[in-house]
């Protein structure tokens, strides 16, 4: 089952207080070989996603700074508290934080 909603509108984003945000493009070989992992990843915990391809919304790219796809954010109150690259790392920093 997906659990990562795909953008559509800014608001969704504003609304919600805690997120992560999974930066995408359709022309990226790496997101697209990922995102199979971390769909499987992710289906066993709770957690809001939000799937945003960068040429869609390059307003909310350059808000968020995005460096190198795909990247992962996980954001709580408007703020960034990590970032990474690659699913082994999203898989340990969530993880951390989960146990925290």
């Amino acid at each position: 089952m997906n659990k990562i909603c795909i953008l559509g509108e800014e608001e969704e984003l504003d609304s919600c207080k805690e997120f992560y945000i999974y930066f995408t493009a359709k022309w990226c070989n790496k997101c697209k070989k990922s995102y199979d992992e971390l769909c499987d990843f992710i289906s066993n915990y709770d957690e809001k996603w939000f799937q945003v391809d960068i040429d869609n919304f390059s307003d909310i790219s350059i808000e968020y700074e995005v460096q190198k796809l795909p990247e992962y954010l996980y954001v709580s109150n408007n703020k960034v508290l990590f970032r990474c690259n690659t699913i082994n790392e999203l898989k340990k920093k969530f993880l951390n934080k989960i146990i925290k």
